[in-house]
């Protein structure tokens, strides 16, 4: 379905009633509340399966989730490292300045000094701030914080990112 977005990236399950964790891929972890009919995909962005929410829990920066029919640890570990996406039309609308980042996965990223860098293959949203993955074929991953000090174009369009690297975080991963 190409009318979904990816709103996280199941995590391990918890408990003995089928739990489990999700990295979000949104600021306001209250919007997971409203979680209702969601699907489960793969790396590739295959649809597996569609999953109704039961329930959603917040603890600190962490969300759980539990599914219907999903009645045990066994049966929520298997979920475990898949995406979960929402169809496009339910997701809230955001600000001129903000991305979904499921919109900017896939993206190229240019920095001014260095040239090309690679394509974004994955975000961490647990951290004190979100990081882009950027990966290029033969070189080392770079981790680079998607903040507004750094990050100084996104053009969804072209699917590129344009990054001014702080001094010394390219020769770090590259150097």
């Amino acid at each position: 379905m190409q009318d979904l977005l990816v709103t996280g990236k199941l995590l391990k399950a918890r408990g003995l009633r089928g739990e489990i964790g999700l990295e979000p891929y949104a600021d306001n972890l209250e919007r997971y509340r409203k979680l209702r009919t969601c699907y489960l995909e793969d790396k590739e962005g295959q649809v597996i399966r569609e999953l109704e929410v039961v329930a959603v829990s917040l603890a600190g920066n962490k969300i759980f989730l539990r599914f219907a029919g999903i009645d045990s640890r066994e049966e929520a570990s298997v979920l475990s490292n898949y995406y979960l996406s929402v169809k496009r039309s339910e997701a809230q609308s955001l600000g001129e300045s903000h991305h979904y980042l499921a919109d900017i996965m896939g993206c190229q990223v240019e920095d001014k000094e260095h040239g090309l860098l690679g394509q974004v293959t994955e975000f961490y949203t647990q951290t004190g701030q979100n990081l882009m993955k950027v990966s290029q074929a033969g070189q080392a991953d770079l981790l680079i914080p998607f903040v507004p000090a750094i990050v100084s174009e996104v053009n969804q369009g072209q699917k590129l990112i344009k990054v001014n690297l702080p001094e010394g975080l390219y020769e770090l991963y590259r150097g």
